[in-house]
């Protein structure tokens, strides 16, 4: 008879202490989407940046400078071998052979050149937003691999993400009934699959509590999202503590 008491008192407190209610401020979570890197060393001259961008639209301008020497080097030697070849069309026949062989391995070379320097344009692979990283000014000299931003797209899920208090992680792993996210002016309802809790942990330099991230799933285009924050709701069901007081010990201590 004590130990049912004991268990209804306990049970009471607990319900008591369940918060009917949690907000989190969530904003766009920018990593996972197209990574924006310089193809080849170079030299920045632009970055599109904060713009709506179409599929194939040129993102940066670069000073490939070595790129560019070279097909100027291999450009006037070209003009050197077909003065060549005219002086010897009526001369030597092997003489003539041999400025015809170099003029056509310089065309050659001239020609990869080109191709290469418009296979380092970058463009777009989808339509989006680009945000450029902040460490990239104009006129920085980059090598080959370095980021320069992140392609937000204009369609597609994006993911979200904010801090997850402390001391309600134990009640939304067990009395959690329902969210719902609040961005950009428009309600929705989230399922359990829509949202990630995450043991990555921080701290509040305030309150001196953990934190840890939360993540969202939403039907939003991510290039929507830039530079905007929103709200996730979750809903708590006291009714579901029962079955779970003795396993969220915290919450009863």
């Amino acid at each position: 008879m004590r130990l049912a008491v004991l268990a209804v008192i306990a049970l009471s407190l607990a319900l008591a202490r369940v918060p009917a209610r949690l907000e989190i401020e969530i904003a766009l979570e920018t990593s996972g989407y197209y990574a924006v890197t310089t193809p080849e060393t170079g030299q920045l001259v632009t970055l599109a940046g904060h713009d709506d961008v179409d599929a194939g639209a040129v993102l940066t301008d670069f000073d490939f400078r070595l790129l560019q020497e070279q097909l100027a080097k291999r450009q006037a030697d070209s003009e050197i071998a077909t003065r060549s070849l005219d002086a010897e069309r009526d001369g030597e026949p092997l003489r003539a052979t041999t400025a015809r062989q170099r003029l056509g391995a310089l065309n050659d070379q001239i020609e990869h050149s080109e191709a290469r320097l418009a296979a380092e344009t970058l463009t777009a692979i989808a339509g989006g937003v680009v945000l450029p990283g902040t460490d990239r000014p104009s006129g920085a000299h980059l090598e080959t691999g370095s980021v320069l931003g992140v392609l937000l797209p204009a369609e597609g899920e994006a993911m979200l993400s904010g801090h997850f208090p402390e001391d309600h992680v134990d009640y939304y792993r067990e009395v959690v009934s329902g969210a719902q996210l609040r961005f950009a002016g428009r309600y929705y309802d989230m399922s359990d699959d829509d949202i990630i809790l995450q043991e990555r942990m921080s701290i509040d330099q305030q309150s001196g509590q953990r934190l840890y991230a939360h993540q969202v799933r939403a039907p939003l285009a991510p290039a929507a999202l830039v530079g905007r924050t929103g709200r996730v709701r979750l809903d708590f069901s006291p009714e579901n503590l029962g079955n779970a007081l003795f396993s969220i010990p915290e919450a009863c201590s």
